[in-house]
Order: C-alpha cells, then structure tokens, then sequence
C-alpha cells in the first residue's frame, strides 16, 4: 500500500450502515468484537552491486492489539495497545440514539452529521478549530464520492495529524504501514500551504467496493482494486476509520485481494482466513511494494475473538 490519504476516507467508513432500510451510523454486528491480537514481520532490501541486501528486518510475536467495550448492542470503546503492551490510543463513542454522533480520541473529535437516514459529512476538530471536513456524496442509497478539504492556521506548520486508530474508521482496509505514508504525505502537503482537497470516488459491485479513485488536489490520482470472499466482515457498518480503507467497513464481505496502481508503482495484498462460521477467526497478508532499487515486504496476522 502506498501514500493514501486512505486515512481520511477510513475514518469515513468507519460508520456507515448500507442498506436503504438501515439508518447510516448504525453499527450493530450479529457478532462483537471483543478482542483483536496481532503478529507481523517487516523487512526492507536495497538493490546494490547487483543483488538485493537486507536494510531492515523486523519480528513480532502474536499481542493484544485491541480491546473492544460494548454496552448492550453500543461499541463504546476501543483501546489500542503497542507491541510492548503499552495503551497507544482510546476512542470513545458517543450516540444520537443509535446512530454514532461523534468519536473521541486522544485531543481529536470526529462529529457526524445526518441529513435523515444518510451521513452528511464529518468534522475532525481539534481543540477549537476545524481541521477537515469530509463531504459525504450519494447516489441513490449508495456512497459514490467522500470529499475531504483540510484546513492549516498559517502559522501552523503542519496540522494535528489524525491518529492512525481512528483513520482505519475512514480509509478502505488502509493498514497502519499506509497510514504512515499517507501521514507523510499530508505532512508534506501541509508545511507547503493552508489548504488542500482530496477526493475518493467509489465504484460498487453490489454492497462491496470494487475500485476507489483517490485523487489530491486536482493533480495527483491513484486507483485501488479489491475482490471480495463471501463471509461476512465484522466490520461492515463501522465507518471504520481504518483499512481508509474504507472499503473493509463499507464492504459487507472480507477483501481477498488488494492491487493499487500510483504511476508506475503497483502495490498488490493477497489476503487470507480461517473462519468462526461465517465470520473471519483469523487473518493473514503479505504487502509487498517498492521498485528496481527498493522493496518493502510486510507480513500480517490478525486473531479475532469475539463476545
């Protein structure tokens, strides 16, 4: 995966409920997260004289990664925790009924807004000022484009950078190594002006994202494809702020494959599972990505336990 601003649209997608009979911001899976552990490895090489040598290369063992609280049918919390078991980031969930009003986390707010059973758009807000605004755009029931305009105090350098946990809400299956790029890049783009947009377009195959065109600025467009297994994602209807994806949370089945095109860079993710019925027990990927000078392979796997 690559620089995405996957991180805004994740945290979009982190509440959406998609049928035409369900209110959007509607979570209510038939089946809970209570727990997610995580094991990974990641290695980097450089071509050099001719072969390729190792820069990089690291290993971890299986931990607890998240902590889910619910309270009846409400997620109400959901603790991120560090390899070395130290609390990295909380967020809080706040509801208009059943519907998810606004998300909490560290100094941040995310405030959602309805226009009747469709979300309108959100609001990341730090302290007293708005850092983004994401435009939610429909076409018909479905979400067909998330707009995201920043915003940048001029004598600010740089902006309050959404924390990865939250952004995995509003970005398509963007994992914690995108959100790093992605991060760099809004980093890059914030030190060089007050303002910038970034647009995703969604295309559908039924109630999965198909292909996300992500464009910034105007200027730079880069493409994401998915296919799907046919269980369903304990995700689905979050507006997850992760994996901007955002299709791992607005998508009703579990990505089997990823492959996203940024010039002449392509970066390709096979997943694969074990299943609890029909929901996913275990996951597990490799993400490669780099050119004839630089590669970067990752491997993931990620343990559910469930309520």
């Amino acid at each position: 995966m690559k620089n995405i601003s996957k991180l805004f649209v994740a945290a979009l997608v982190l509440v959406f409920a998609f049928t035409s009979c369900q209110k959007e911001g509607v979570y209510n899976p038939s089946k809970k997260i209570d727990r997610i552990y995580r094991s990974y490895t990641s290695k980097s090489e450089t071509y050099i004289n001719g072969s390729w040598q190792t820069v990089s290369n690291t290993e971890k063992a299986k931990y607890i990664s998240e902590v889910w609280t619910w309270d009846g049918k409400l997620l109400k919390e959901i603790k991120h925790y560090a390899s070395d078991g130290n609390l990295t980031t909380t967020l809080q969930f706040s509801y208009d009924g059943k519907r998810i009003s606004t998300i909490t986390a560290a100094n941040s707010q995310y405030k959602f807004h309805y226009d009747g059973n469709k979300m309108k758009s959100i609001e990341h807000i730090s302290g007293n000022t708005i850092e983004e605004k994401m435009e939610i755009v429909h076409d018909g029931n479905t979400i067909s484009k998330i707009k995201v305009t920043g915003y940048y105090e001029d004598d600010k350098k740089g902006r309050d950078i959404m924390p990865i946990e939250v952004l995995r809400f509003i970005i398509p299956n963007a994992e914690s190594a995108s959100f790093e790029k992605v991060m760099a890049r809004m980093q890059k783009i914030s030190e060089m002006k007050g303002e910038y947009t970034l647009t995703e377009s969604l295309e559908w195959d039924g109630k999965n994202v198909k292909k996300v065109t992500v464009s910034y600025d105007q200027t730079e467009t880069y493409y994401i494809e998915y296919q799907y297994d046919d269980k369903k994602n304990p995700f689905y209807g979050l507006f997850n702020m992760e994996d901007l994806g955002g299709t791992e949370f607005l998508s009703k089945n579990n990505i089997k494959s990823e492959r996203e095109i940024d010039g002449n860079e392509i970066y390709e993710t096979n997943y694969n599972y074990t299943y609890d019925g029909k929901y996913p027990e275990t996951k597990y990927y490799t993400s490669a990505y780099g050119n004839d000078s630089y590669r970067w392979t990752d491997k993931y796997t990620y343990y559910y336990e469930y309520k």
